[in-house]
């Protein structure tokens, strides 16, 4: 079983690499990476119509 001092988290006051892609990835030698995945097509019209507005408006 993990703890969370198993875990490293990312420090910004110590050195990291920002690439892009289509998304930005933030690294950092020995920190803990997350990965997230969704389908494409996981969320309702409705709500991404909904978290369009509230991030551009």
């Amino acid at each position: 079983m993990l703890r969370i001092s198993d875990f490293q988290f990312f420090d910004p006051d110590a050195e990291f690499q920002v690439t892009f892609g289509d998304l930005p990835h933030w690294q950092q030698p020995g920190a803990t990476d997350f990965i997230t995945d969704r389908l494409s097509d996981s969320n309702p019209l409705a709500a991404c119509n909904r978290i369009m507005a509230q991030r551009y408006h």
